[in-house]
């Protein structure tokens, strides 16, 4: 697992990136895999799970300052609405001014007060 300071230098946050079933490329070097644990399972098929962030952090209390990213990916499961008081707004300032979130239905504008 990579130091705190060291994710600093990267563009992207992938805040609860599961098993990274959302990217081509699983290890992408821009970007800060986060999700609040770690495991591996063996599925009922065989098929390996693992649950392996680079960081170990809750979204609803992100680890970095306010517009520490140029893009933050957020794909939870079963997501339908979001308000301004919401947890999906707490990713969403944590961009960098013009910076794009990738959700069902948050941006950052949406969660201005």
């Amino acid at each position: 697992m990579m130091r705190l300071k060291t994710h600093i230098e990267k563009q992207i946050l992938d805040a609860c990136c599961g098993s990274r079933m959302f990217w081509f490329d699983k290890d992408h070097h821009a970007a800060v895999f986060m999700d609040n644990r770690s495991f591996g399972k063996t599925l009922c098929d065989g098929r390996r799970f693992e649950v392996r962030p680079d960081l170990i952090a809750d979204f609803r209390e992100i680890p970095f300052p306010d517009e520490s990213f140029r893009l933050v990916v957020f794909d939870p499961p079963h997501l339908r609405r979001a308000g301004k008081s919401s947890w999906l707004c707490a990713g969403a300032v944590s961009l960098k001014a013009h910076g794009r979130m990738i959700s069902a239905e948050a941006s950052r504008s949406a969660c201005a007060s």
